[in-house]
């Protein structure tokens, strides 16, 4: 007679197996996720919210773009006021006015771009820290107080009251960063390479401290990768080289065409040199 293992034991009547808890679970933080958003972006939309001097800055690049000089202030020449002088902006990412700007061109006013952006990044946050819940804690519950601790952090909040820009943005995208960085050392090297070099530019985009984020992420999910399977995978490999090469090209497209906060790093922090 054959025994009824563990696994093939179903729940009493009036109890709900674990997977139904965790279906359950993820659907209450899909719907406070939706609330928390649909609330604070409809809370903004009455009452747009404030810029600050660096977004600012960065929505005049995004009057140079469209006047033709891509991501550029234009200003009066000090030298010659009658002319206009083109400065290329370095010291944020684009990203910050792109995508304001660019829902904007469905002729919403900036205001309401700016909420929507907010809005929009808030849920993608959000949704990704679901999924990071799901990736590393698959049999935990956790989902619905995840979603609700951050989502109303202040550091969540505030973005709906003053638009900073990239902030909003890089929390947006981290938790798809750090998914990212865990799938790579798996994957072959032209997929990890394309996958790296992805989460790269898109950390770009978002805010330029989010090159410090995706690092992290992905040398992090490296080491631990290195240190279980005791090998250097095809995906790090690959990785390694996306994430270069992607770290190449934003140094000579952008980077390398003016002065960013890591120009500051040897008057703050002298290295080399007497301090």
């Amino acid at each position: 007679m054959r025994q009824t293992t563990t696994a093939e034991v179903r729940p009493d009547k009036g109890t709900i197996a674990p997977s139904h808890r965790l279906a359950i679970d993820r659907v209450w933080g899909l719907m406070a996720t939706l609330a928390i958003c649909g609330v604070l972006g409809g809370i903004s939309l009455l009452v747009p919210p404030l810029i600050e001097d660096d977004s600012a800055t960065g929505f005049q690049a995004w009057r140079g773009t469209l006047l033709g000089a891509a991501n550029s202030v234009i200003a009066p020449d000090p030298a010659n006021i009658a002319q206009d002088s083109f400065q290329f902006q370095t010291r944020w990412s684009p990203g910050q006015y792109l995508v304001p700007g660019a829902i904007s061109l469905l002729g919403l006013p900036l205001g309401a771009a700016m909420t929507l952006t907010v809005a929009l990044a808030s849920l993608c946050s959000l949704i990704g820290w679901m999924f990071v819940v799901r990736a590393f804690a698959p049999n935990s519950p956790f989902a619905l107080v995840v979603v609700v601790l951050v989502g109303s952090f202040h550091y969540s909040t505030f973005a709906f009251r003053t638009y900073r820009g990239g902030e909003i943005l890089l929390q947006a995208i981290t938790p798809w960063l750090i998914l990212a960085g865990n799938r790579v050392p798996e994957m072959r090297v032209m997929r990890a390479a394309l996958l790296a070099a992805g989460a790269v530019l898109a950390a770009f985009m978002a805010k330029l401290t989010g090159l410090i984020v995706v690092a992290a992420a992905l040398v992090a999910a490296s080491l631990i990768s290195i240190t279980v399977g005791r090998r250097i995978s095809h995906g790090i490999v690959g990785g390694a080289l996306g994430a270069v090469m992607a770290f190449v090209i934003i140094d000579v497209s952008f980077l390398s065409r003016g002065s960013t906060p890591a120009s500051e790093l040897e008057s703050s922090l002298p290295l080399f040199g007497s301090i």
